[in-house]
């Protein structure tokens, strides 16, 4: 019997990754995928500092055939209190396991862990270990494609918002992981192997995520044109 697993998602380049080598590891079943939300000013929800909004997130989940489950942060208090209503869930569903895009750092994996150990759910790393540069090449020969849609200005400029991402703009970076991995920039994943076919989306306006004036992100929603 396959072990039923849910993955976090965020709408870009690693979930997305770590959806697709789930998908080809016969010892899982993958019942969703899980994100968390939040309310921006607008009103609208959106997934943290990608600015991914629900609609868009949902497109994804369908066209790529799995069920969504969301959790929508308010507070704190809030997202713990949701967040195990919904493991308990899991637990009731014979679900124990959850499984995320991180790649290599060890404290985060930890902490994810402990979250999950004391219900008997066992946290599932499907990209651990691998090199940020072998998993950005996998990620391109697997045919996916994304836009890069937050940076952090300390190392990547902001006129990289809405481009396409490829290994050229990797190597111009300086002193960045080449996923990443360490909140250097995030992206919208709109086409690839996990997906029926591409995902419509629009690009909005480009917004200041903190007063320091150092994280962008370009709001993204749902186009029925594009």
């Amino acid at each position: 019997m396959k072990n039923k697993v849910i993955l976090s998602w965020s709408g870009g380049k690693d979930s997305a990754l770590a959806l697709y080598k789930l998908m080809n590891n016969p010892e899982y079943e993958i019942v969703g995928l899980l994100t968390v939300t939040f309310q921006y000013k607008d009103g609208q929800n959106y997934v943290g500092m990608h600015m991914i909004h629900i609609d868009l997130v949902k497109q994804q989940a369908l066209k790529a055939g799995f069920e969504l489950f969301v959790i929508n942060y308010e507070t704190d208090i809030t997202y713990e209190n949701k967040m195990q209503n919904f493991l308990t869930w899991c637990i009731s569903q014979n679900i124990k396991n959850i499984a995320f895009g991180d790649i290599h750092l060890t404290g985060l994996r930890a902490k994810r862990e402990n979250n999950l150990k004391h219900l008997g759910i066992k946290a599932i790393f499907p990209l651990w270990g691998i090199s940020g540069a072998k998993l950005i090449e996998d990620f391109f020969n697997s045919g996916f494609k994304a836009i890069i849609i937050n940076v952090d200005t300390n190392f990547m400029n902001i006129s990289l918002l809405t481009a396409d991402l490829n290994l050229k703009i990797i190597k111009q970076q300086c002193n960045i992981d080449p996923c990443g991995e360490f909140g250097e920039y995030h992206t919208l994943v709109y086409d690839g192997p996990i997906f029926m076919s591409k995902i419509n989306y629009t690009l909005h306006n480009i917004i200041n995520l903190d007063q320091k004036n150092r994280f962008y992100s370009i709001i993204s929603g749902v186009s029925n044109t594009h």
